[in-house]
């Protein structure tokens, strides 16, 4: 199987759970804020985002080296199985003794810090047998297996929360429930896995090999989009800290698309960046192309009718707060598909101690930000700050790359014009219908209408990816009948 049929099979199953996933929970997660109310939601915003973050210290970068060595001619995948799981189950012990230790001084409010812990501490762990199960499917490019394992995680922590909002739990209740949900997704990961292969036993040093650059970009990826639900609790209130929860939910969402696209491209990048460099460019070249104006396409008609949205999902309490929040951070869906793309260029050549300098860089900078927009504007100050934090990321990404000047000129810059003009079609269309469903979608379709009319290169990319998955679709439909 070719590159682009390669690409085209993972990107199919993949949208297939994440997209349909994604806007399940979102569904939830709108049920749940109305039933809560901002200050509560804002709760369990901090714990969503803690054991997020916390997670994160249960791998910190072992999956990139497992697909970096996995796609290497020869990998013992039993081996590198059992390698993993060895780091991350050490990496899961020194994490929940730092999450027990810290999380209660870190969070004075007792009811913030319990719902911490009782989402964080069931997760982490969940997460590493999850994991393990998902990364051996990833380096194989059977993403059918990983759709399935996150569907079936999904599904339970959605349904866990639907049931608690249908038999009025409290908060802490519902934070334990949702924790304890994140066990059958490990299961479902480790049953699969046993289906097909098992752990060998012995180390696998090759995964210390540059681990710590994957390590500290991981970090830094991570902590970027928790910035705002971690830092708004000290410097505006809990209230500012639910609209911001809610508004960054979207993007969330809408960013579930470029990066089921760009996690089919990852394993063919790191294939062709062991081997045919020129090969890889091209090849990345056409992810930012691709995921760039798709970014753009979704961002344009949610910024424009973010309070429409708002009202209609929340209710009229969140309109101001919510409805502001959302028309800034819709377009980190664009900024953060181009900067994505190009972090994945340095990352799959063997470039990652770059990448981790600018995602460094701008972390750290971020946090200066989000406590200085907090503090001057609330959930609208944080949302301005998270902006920027990722036009920063492009621009850094973009300068560590080698050759970024024939890179900006191919494909970075055709990809901003098209979106500019894209957002003055969208803004045109606004004015004449500026509220309600039919301007959401007219606005969408006036933006892609104007992309395919425009960019020759683009278009052919989006009707080979658009005939590809109504083929693939067509077949499993057939397959089943």
């Amino acid at each position: 199987m070719n590159s682009k049929a390669r690409i085209a099979r993972n990107a199919f199953y993949l949208s297939l759970s994440d997209v349909g996933m994604r806007l399940i929970s979102t569904l939830v997660t709108i049920l749940v804020a109305r039933y809560l109310g901002p200050e509560e939601f804002g709760v369990l915003a901090v714990a969503l985002a803690f054991s997020g973050v916390a997670s994160y210290f249960t791998d910190l970068g072992v999956t990139h080296v497992m697909v970096r060595e996995g796609t290497k001619p020869g990998a013992e995948m039993g081996r590198l199985l059992s390698g993993a799981l060895r780091l991350r189950l050490t990496m899961a012990l020194f994490t929940t003794l730092g999450v027990v230790i810290l999380v209660p001084l870190i969070y004075p409010s007792p009811l913030l810090w319990q719902a911490v812990l009782l989402v964080t501490l069931p997760t982490l762990w969940a997460g590493v047998f999850r994991g393990i199960g998902a990364s051996y499917f990833w380096i194989s490019q059977e993403m059918e297996y990983v759709a399935l394992i996150n569907t079936v995680a999904v599904l339970t922590q959605a349904g866990v929360l639907l049931l608690g909002v249908l038999l009025g739990w409290q908060i802490v209740s519902l934070a334990l429930a949702y924790g304890l949900s994140a066990c059958m997704g490990a299961l479902v990961g480790i049953f699969l896995l046993r289906r097909r292969i098992w752990f060998s036993g012995g180390r696998y040093p090759e995964l210390l090999q540059g681990l710590w650059a994957f390590t500290a970009a991981g970090i830094f990826a991570l902590l970027l989009p928790q910035l705002g639900p971690l830092t708004l609790p000290r410097t505006a209130d809990l209230e500012e800290t639910g609209f911001f929860g809610v508004g960054y939910r979207f993007p969330g969402v809408l960013y579930t698309l470029p990066s089921v696209i760009a996690r089919a491209f990852y394993p063919q990048l790191f294939y062709h960046g062991q081997r045919d460099l020129a090969a890889h460019r091209r090849l990345a070249e056409k992810e930012l192309r691709v995921l760039g104006v798709l970014g753009f396409l979704l961002a344009i008609p949610f910024s424009l009718y973010a309070k429409w949205i708002i009202r209609v999902l929340f209710g009229p309490a969140w309109v101001e707060g919510g409805g502001r929040v959302l028309a800034i951070l819709a377009w980190l869906v664009a900024f953060q598909a181009l900067s994505t793309s190009l972090g994945d260029y340095l990352t799959t050549q063997g470039l990652q101690s770059r990448r981790t300098g600018v995602l460094g860089f701008v972390t750290v900078l971020g946090v200066v930000l989000y406590l200085l927009g907090g503090k001057w504007a609330g959930a609208v100050g944080a949302a301005w700050a998270a902006f920027t934090v990722e036009a920063l990321l492009m621009v850094g990404c973009l300068l560590a790359s080698p050759g970024f000047e024939e890179m900006a000129v191919r494909s970075l810059f055709p990809v901003l014009g098209v979106g500019l003009g894209a957002t003055g079609v969208a803004f045109l269309i606004y004015r004449f219908v500026s509220s309600g469903f039919l301007g959401l979608v007219l606005s969408f379709l006036g933006s892609l209408l104007f992309v395919l009319a425009v960019d020759g290169e683009i278009r052919e990319h989006f009707l080979w990816l658009a005939q590809t998955g109504w083929k693939k679709a067509k077949a499993s439909f057939l397959s089943r009948a």
